[in-house]
């Protein structure tokens, strides 16, 4: 996907400030296709088929990577509301964050989102042109994040993964974090950072502010903005369960949720 200027994937707060993520969480990733997808299924997005919630029971995992700049920058923002107790129109301001990218660095900032799914789960969902409806709805994405957070996909591809049990994976996606693991970069110069966000494995419907959290760990290489690579192993030595994939022209490895 390539951002068209700006992103949002705000976080919740309790105050008027609204910081934003620099990467997508899995939700977010999730919302994007799902949008799409209940069009082709022909249902609300937000009715009793719920289909994020679809989504999120067919999935065996979610990641993302981001190659490009991305800058988070605030400003203050006026919002206008009424009052109904005192039946009139007032206005407030909040520090309102945004992901700033840059359209021309090397032909644009892109994300490559992966999305690996259970073939028996998603055929009993979906039926039997599952793969069909979701490469649909992936080539048809156009937000990923608020209703400004536009996106242009560029390119879709899809395929069978491998799933392997390692000793190390190195990927430069997304690894979701437990205590079992043992991560660290690549390059030494990397940026670590490790994300909390809704486990969308429990996403049952609209409201996520009762999830339980997960964390996720990201490299970014901040001499070259690019993604940068994780080396993976277990901490008590045993074989780590991880899945090989095609994604355009590269082969991937990323590790199981």
């Amino acid at each position: 996907m390539s951002p068209h200027s700006a992103l949002n994937f705000g976080t919740l707060t309790g105050n008027k400030s609204r910081p934003v993520f620099t990467i997508p969480p899995p939700t977010t990733l999730i919302g994007a296709l799902s949008y799409p997808l209940a069009r082709i299924e022909g249902s609300p997005e937000s009715g009793r088929r719920y289909m994020p919630a679809v989504l999120a029971g067919i999935l065996m995992g979610v990641y993302m990577r981001l190659d490009g700049p991305a800058i988070p920058y605030a400003t203050i923002t006026k919002m206008w509301f009424y009052d109904p107790d005192d039946k009139l129109v007032k206005s407030d301001a909040y520090g309102y964050q945004r992901l700033y990218v840059k359209p021309k660095w090397r032909g644009g900032p892109t994300i490559k989102a992966v999305y690996i799914f259970d073939g028996v789960k998603a055929r009993k969902e979906l039926g039997d042109r599952w793969r069909e409806k979701l490469v649909a709805s992936a080539t048809t994405m156009v937000r990923l994040g608020d209703k400004e957070s536009l996106v242009s996909v560029d390119q879709v591809s899809y395929g069978e993964a491998e799933i392997l049990y390692l000793d190390e994976v190195v990927t430069r996606y997304t690894v979701p974090l437990n205590d079992a693991l043992l991560i660290e970069p690549v390059e030494r110069w990397q940026e670590l950072k490790v994300y909390e966000f809704y486990d969308w494995r429990k996403l049952k419907g609209p409201d996520i502010t009762e999830l339980p959290t997960t964390k996720v760990v990201f490299a970014y290489d901040r001499r070259n903005f690019l993604a940068g690579g994780l080396k993976v192993r277990n901490r008590n030595a045993g074989k780590l369960k991880a899945y090989k994939l095609k994604v355009g022209e590269e082969v991937e490895h990323v590790v199981a949720w």
